[in-house]
């Protein structure tokens, strides 16, 4: 949803909306579980058999996805920053707070 109101894809763009869906994301993990995760992919990676292919490697390694939509969405957050006000951010982490519980979450 926020790379959607990001690029005006399907919503009218709001930075706003954006920068509040990829806080969700971002934040749908602790950073220490985050880090852990990341560390014990980065080992794994460096352990594995070189003749298969990196890219079996990572279809295998269950949680290879959540973390790169996680660390995407984190890094999407600190570019959106640097386009919106104070002012904004504010108002869309205020929204990140909210959409959980619209959401009935």
């Amino acid at each position: 949803m926020g790379l959607s109101y990001r690029d005006a894809k399907g919503v009218k763009k709001n930075l706003v909306k954006a920068y509040a869906w990829l806080s969700l994301a971002a934040n749908s993990m602790e950073d220490r579980v985050f880090k852990d995760i990341q560390k014990r992919y980065e080992t794994e990676r460096e352990d594995q058999d070189k003749s298969i292919p990196q890219c079996k490697f990572i279809l295998r390694y269950d949680e290879f996805g959540k973390l790169f939509a996680i660390g995407y969405a984190k890094r999407e957050l600190l570019a959106l920053k640097q386009r919106m006000s104070l002012k904004q951010i504010k108002k869309a982490k205020d929204l990140a707070v909210q959409l959980p519980q619209e959401l009935g979450q």
